[in-house]
Formats: structure tokens, sequence, C-alpha cells
């Protein structure tokens, strides 16, 4: 018996390392976009002199990373809804979603519902809409004029990153645990994922079946 729990560590360690070597972070660069006052705005820090769109939105110590390996697939339990909170593109963004009606885990582009198309740029306001009654599982998508329509699956690119918001210090209108996901319009031209900047609440990124199996695993030997 004890050869079989030694064995199920075993393949948790294994899982766990195939799971770090494949979870390769999307690179944040850090190019400015002008906001039309001739200030610097970038996603993420970029050192003095400079201001950050997801500091000056949440605070950036509120704010923790989602690796891009667990960003892919969503899941709508009911209610889903989303705002988007900024643009820095030449490009207009009609940001929506594409669910797994059949549920088969292949998600479809024809099957595309879009929530709102932006047009505005910098820090925006009345664009927000809820998405279709769940439950589901779905992929964000973006789909920009003059380019492709991206998605939270890489494709084979990824095109998405996302932050969950986990504090509201300095910034009291902050809904813990919601997400705020950025994207990169373009084949990864200046993969500053600025161009579309959206919050989204009442959903959540599915566990891969790997993690599932590992965390499965990992009970089991406890």
């Amino acid at each position: 018996m004890k050869k079989k729990w030694t064995i199920l560590l075993v393949l948790a360690t294994v899982l766990l390392w195939a799971e770090i070597t494949m979870a390769l972070p999307t690179t944040i660069a850090t190019p400015w976009a002008a906001d039309g006052l001739g200030t610097e705005v970038n996603l993420v820090p970029n050192g003095t002199g400079s201001a950050s769109i997801l500091d000056c939105l949440y605070g950036w110590e509120n704010l923790t990373r989602v690796d891009d390996s667990a960003d892919q697939v969503w899941f709508n339990e009911e209610n889903g809804s989303s705002t988007a909170m900024a643009r820095y593109a030449a490009y207009t963004q009609n940001f929506g979603y594409i669910r797994d009606k059949d549920n088969d885990g292949v998600f479809e582009s024809s099957e595309f519902v879009s929530l709102f198309n932006v047009t505005a740029s910098g820090y925006l306001g009345g664009y927000s809409r809820s998405l279709e009654m769940g439950p589901y599982e779905f992929v964000w998508a973006d789909d920009a004029s003059g380019s492709l329509m991206w998605t939270s699956i890489p494709n084979p690119n990824d095109h998405m990153v996302t932050w969950k918001i986990t504090g509201n210090t300095g910034h009291a209108n902050n809904e813990i645990g919601n997400y705020v996901i950025g994207w990169e319009d373009l084949n990864l031209g200046d993969m500053d994922y600025n161009d579309l900047v959206v919050e989204v609440k009442k959903v959540a990124p599915v566990p891969e079946p790997a993690t599932m199996l590992l965390l499965g695993t990992g009970l089991i030997g406890l």
C-alpha cells in the first residue's frame, strides 16, 4: 500500500513539473500609448514619470497575476458581465465571447457573441453588458477591425493577460474577486496588452484538466 502512495506522489511531482514547464508567461512590454494629454500610459508600472493603467484603476498592490495557462477557458455560472475600462489602440475593438453550446470543448468563431464595440480611446465609461445566462463554458474574444479575431485560447499566440482583484487598498470601489483582462490586438506587435482593458465579474477561469488531476492526486496522497 505504501508503494502505491509513493507512486502517486511521484506522479504528482511529474505533473507539477510538466505544468510549470508548459506555463510560459506572456511577455508584457512597456511601450507607451499617448492618452491625448501627452502622458505615457502603460498597462504595468514602468518606472517614474509614467502612469500605469492598472495602478490608476485598481492600485497595483490590489491585483494578482493569473498564469497564462489558467485563463483560457472560463465559466459563467449564472449572470456574468463585462465593462470596458480603457483602450489604447488604432483599431476599433469588438469585444465578446464564444460559448461552448455543444459542451464538446470546441469554440467556433461563427458563434461569437459581441458585447460591445469600443471606438473611444483612453479611460472609458459606458461600455458594459451582461453575458447570456449560464451555466456554460466560454472563451473571451476580441475582434479588432483590420486584424483577426483573437480569443483567450492561444491561436497560436496568447493575446490576453489576466489579473484578479484581490484587495481594495486606496481603491474602495474595487470589487474583490472580479478579474481584469488586457488585450493585444495585433500579431503581438508591441505586446503592451493595453489595446483593450476589460473588467469582468461573476465569471471565473476553468482549471485545466492537468491542474485538476494534480489536485486530485495530492488529495489522494494526503
